[in-house]
């Protein structure tokens, strides 16, 4: 992240950088050359390397390298743009259609070229006659080149990632994903059609839809009073003042909107900064645009104010004059706003014109300004008129994130608030590359075009300021001040500090004694940049530092830093045992997210080990820790962890890791709602312990089998199973053994909770709860979430809802996204059927596309269930169709049948409405057949209360009464009296 740095040779040193590549090449060369004398052939050539020099230079790029007949071009160096990607696009556009127009000589096809362009990280060094002008090392060169490969004839194919948010300055084709080789994920890609007719990158945006405009009431209510009550004798301007993407144009025009409703006229320029904007830019566009609101004005003021005679453009006092005559007329009314975006780009012409305007402009004319600058270059600028952005409060960026990403998941949405430090632009690009991506809790995804927009703000800083921060961030998103200064030799209170602070990069923390990185984002771009051996060491300063601190205090190392510190300098081995703490530490927290990333990075370091006996003994440790770690917030990421664990141990002939390795797969694909996959996994467990005589894991795997036969739908099996090992487990277990087993007699207690066999339920969840003293915060969640999913069962509505309530809180420190999913959407379902509150509806609609999007789908037929149930209730019958479908599907899908009688009751319901006078008999009787497949006299009673509801909505009341009465006597055996109360209020309904 810095400018050219020339060794003392006048060579370029090796530096990385984020930067925006363009690859060209002609099509067809081949051909074309066959066809052609070589003299041809060469002047053809040489109208290319011409055609790309011109137009790579206009944008500001270099060209690093001409092969023959293609060009590779670099934004972003020597000089760091925000808008690279824009500029190579631009640039690309520009080439392309001067190609085109090129005449053909000697052969009768077309000239054409195609085009890639990607962004991300370089190493870029000096090159030589061989490697070209730049020699580039990294990921994106050899993206770009791919995406030139994929592009067609005349087209050129960019990046989302490239171009970002200045996608819309361009019209583009849909974006597809192109699966490159060597790369893990597919990368999003659309193919530039031209350029969108946009006089700023806030109207670009708009087009594209803008962040859900949120807070800022202190803002706005000051911009009103000035409005209203301009401060005595002063003309001067209203600065609204940011860094880039804080909101500044956004409430500009919320403001200009509501000024405007209130019946004062609204004027409007913008400064631009790309390829040199024209002099005097905005105060043309103020003059176009009150002349063509009032005709009226004068012709010799509006030639006066909007000529481009350098006579008079070079002649302030005459552009003042001409200007003054049509704000005159402009504010004659009721007054008028003139507002300037971006003016930190404003010229010194305009600069020049603003101050001559000021002293001869009355009050009737407002002038307000938006820059990035707090001091935009006014003799006098009071520090009353001066509106500082700050960044969204914690609420508001929430809600923002929450809108945008269209996600219940309120970890993921808390991550991306934190990295984007309350930045809307920032909350913007980290949603749609989360929405993109598909990505759960894990991460916000990174984008080139935020990193190169970060690079340009880094290249701006002094060079003492710009090695703090690059030291700063090797320490982490937020440090404690003495460690800062440990490393850097700087305190907290230098001015340099404060320095930082006003360029948006280091603050002090909301803790007492820290230092933060005001946008997670920021710290890691800064992070990339930094050279490998540089990187480590620093990283090793950082560890010194740390062991000083411990050694000085007397008490317990941070396991934590030194665990990421150890492995980013490069010594895994020194990494490995305080990943492990660390991940011991995490998973007793509950933080269960924190224990995997432990275990999985000592796992990794640990494959990079030749394997001898202490490295067996610590991968055999991890596959229980991990696994541990794992089921109470299952990926599918995670089963190729194991699955390299189980290859490993198998190479070291160590039978019990891999029986373990094959258990955990199973477990997670439990966790994950494919009971299927899971018992066939869990099977071959089983077989491979009995196998190898690993008699003392056998109970173990039984006991997930019987689960994961109860997710799978096969009631039967599962509760033979249950009878047969839990006696075996509750006569032997150990300590270690307890929460397994606490798990286990949850789970046979939900089976017979489902089956209405609520007394031998509650005498299960009872000795489930007698084993959880001090339990692990993942199995007191499950267990909440069983609970209350039990209370519902019973129509125990309120006790369901205070169940849910508390695994919510419960699951704030563990990020188990699931357990925190499932009991958002058990408290939704209790409300609403307490008093049918449509915020509920809205919070299961969330959930339910949450668990399609995400890893985790066990039992949530339950939550497409019941939404297929209330949708029909409330007359949304395409919703309660759709909602029942998936319900239905989730039995094909992994065996769970929770929800699929609920939603064949639902369309059942709707097919008598909709006069179908057959489909109800089949739908219901789908809904029998699943009470009997699960064994539950509880899903009969209610298919036969449904069934009572259709009865005497043909007519038919006795049909009605018996079915009533079957129904109210089998609630009443089973302990459901909510349902025996509904079944006897709809009884009188069906009595003669």
């Amino acid at each position: 992240m810095s400018e050219r740095t020339p060794s003392p040779s006048g060579r370029i040193d090796g530096r990385r950088h984020h930067l925006a590549i363009l690859f060209s090449d002609l099509c067809n060369s081949t051909a074309i050359a066959s066809l052609m004398e070589p003299e041809q052939y060469a002047a053809l050539l040489q109208s290319l390397r011409d055609i790309v020099s011109t137009a790579v230079t206009r944008h500001g790029g270099e060209i690093a390298r001409i092969d023959g007949d293609g060009a590779l071009c670099i934004f972003g160096y020597p000089s760091s743009h925000e808008d690279a990607g824009r500029r190579a696009t631009e640039a690309a556009l520009d080439i392309h259609t001067e190609v085109d127009a090129l005449p053909m000589v000697g052969t009768g096809n077309d000239v054409r070229l195609h085009s890639g362009i990607h962004a991300g990280l370089v190493l870029l060094r000096e090159g030589d006659m061989t490697r070209g002008r730049f020699e580039m090392l990294g990921d994106a060169t050899n993206v770009a080149a791919r995406l030139c490969d994929c592009a067609g004839a005349g087209e050129i194919v960019v990046s989302e990632s490239a171009l970002g948010a200045d996608r819309h300055f361009f019209r583009t084709g849909p974006a597809h994903n192109l699966d490159i080789a060597g790369h893990a994920a597919n990368i999003a890609v659309f193919a530039v059609q031209g350029r969108e007719i946009s006089s700023t990158r806030f109207d670009a945006r708009t087009r594209a839809g803008l962040t859900p405009f949120a807070g800022r009431g202190p803002e706005l209510a000051r911009l009103h009073a000035w409005l209203a009550n301009p401060p005595a004798g002063r003309t001067g301007p209203t600065l609204i003042a940011g860094p880039p993407g804080i909101g500044k144009t956004r409430m500009l025009g919320e403001f200009l909107k509501q000024a405007g409703d209130m019946g004062v006229a609204v004027h409007r320029g913008y400064c631009e900064s790309y390829l040199g904007a024209p002099p005097l830019q905005p105060f043309v566009q103020l003059a176009q645009s009150m002349i063509t609101v009032d005709s009226a004005a004068t012709a010799a003021g509006a030639h006066t104010a909007i000529s481009d005679d350098p006579s008079i453009a070079g002649d302030t006092g005459r552009l003042a004059d001409g200007m003054r005559v049509l704000i005159d007329q402009a504010a004659r009314d009721g007054g008028c706003i003139l507002a300037i975006d971006d003016w930190q780009w404003a010229d010194g012409a305009s600069r020049k014109l603003l101050d001559a305007l000021l002293p001869i402009i009355d009050l009737r004319a407002r002038i307000v300004l938006v820059s990035r600058d707090s001091a935009p270059r006014f003799e006098v600028m009071p520090a009353g008129a001066v509106i500082h952005l700050p960044p969204l409060p914690g609420g508001d960026a929430r809600a923002v994130t929450g809108a945008l990403l269209s996600s219940a998941d309120p970890f993921l949405t808390e991550r991306i608030c934190v990295e984007s430090g309350g930045n809307p632009l920032f909350l913007e690009e980290l949603c749609h590359a989360a929405r993109r991506r598909r990505v759960n809790a894990s991460a916000a995804a990174p984008s080139a075009w935020l990193d190169m927009l970060i690079q340009a703000r880094f290249a701006q800083l002094r060079p003492d300021q710009a090695a703090l921060v690059r030291q700063a961030a090797i320490i982490g998103h937020s440090m404690p001040a003495w460690l800062f200064t440990a490393v850097t030799g700087t305190g907290i209170e230098d001015p340099l500090i404060d320095g930082l602070a006003a360029a948006d990069f280091l603050y002090p923390g909301d803790i007492s004694g820290t230092l933060r990185f005001k946008h997670g984002i920021a710290r890691d771009a800064v992070y990339r940049t930094i050279g490998l051996d540089e990187r480590r060491a620093l990283h090793h300063k950082v560890i010194d530092a740390l062991h000083a601190a411990a050694m000085a205090s007397g008490g317990a190392p941070n396991l934590d830093a030194l665990a990421y510190h150890y492995a980013a300098g490069g010594d895994l081995g020194a990494a490995i045992p305080y990943a492990i703490k660390a991940g011991d530490a995490a998973l007793l927290a509950g933080a269960v997210d924190r224990a995997q990333a432990h275990y999985r990075a000592a796992f990794e370091a640990l494959a990079v080990n030749p394997g001898d006996a202490e490295s067996a003994v610590l991968i055999w440790k991890l596959v229980n820790k991990y696994g541990l770690a794992c089921i109470a917030d299952p990926s599918p990421d995670q089963m190729p962890v194991l699955a390299r664990m189980a290859i490993r141990m198998a190479a070291l002939g160590h039978s019990q890791a891999l029986v373990r390795s094959k258990y955990w797969i199973g477990a997670i694909a439990y966790g994950l709602g494919d009971g299927r996959r899971s018992a066939a996994d869990l099977t071959s467990a089983l077989l491979l312990a009995r196998e190898h005589g690993q008699d003392r894991l056998i109970p173990q795997i039984e006991l997930k089998l019987a689960q994961s036969l109860l997710a799978a739908g096969d009631y039967e099996a599962a509760g033979a199973m249950f009878d047969g090992v839990l006696p075996v487990i509750q006569a032997s277990a150990g300590r270690n053994d307890r929460e397994a087993l606490a798990y286990g007699l949850c789970c046979h207690g939900f089976l017979l909770a489902d089956q209405g066999h609520f007394a031998a339920a509650d005498l299960r969840y009872a000795d489930a709860s007698a084993l959880m003293a001090g339990a692990a915060i993942p199995l007191l969640a499950s267990y909440l979430t069983q609970i209350s999913a039990v209370s519902l069962m019973r129509g125990q509505w309120a006790e369901a809802l205070d169940q849910a309530q508390r695994c919510i809180a419960a699951c704030g420190s563990t990020h188990a996204r699931y357990q925190a999913m499932m009991a958002n959407a058990l408290g939704a379902y209790a409300r609403w059927q307490i008093d049918r509150d449509s915020g509920a509806i809205a919070t299961l609609e969330a959930a339910a596309r949450w668990f399609a999007s995400d890893a985790s789908r066990q039992r949530t037929s339950l939550v497409y269930g019941w939404l297929s149930e209330i949708m029909q209730r409330t007359g949304a019958a395409q919703q309660a169709r759709h909602y029942a479908a998936l319900a239905i599907r989730r039995v094909r899908d992994g065996g769970d049948r929770l929800g699929e009688a609920m939603a064949y009751q639902a369309v059942a319901r709707l097919a008598v409405q909709a006069d179908d006078r057959h489909r109800p008999e089949h739908y219901l009787a789908s809904a029998y057949r699943s009470a009997t497949h699960r064994a539950s006299p509880r899903e009969y009673a209610l298919a036969e209360y449904c069934e009572a509801e259709l009865a005497l909505l043909d007519g038919n009341e006795a049909r009605a009464a018996t079915l009533l009465g079957r129904a109210a006597e089998a609630f009443g055996a089973m302990g459901a009296p909510a349902f025996v109360m509904r079944a006897r209020a709809l009884m009188p309904q069906a009595s003669p």
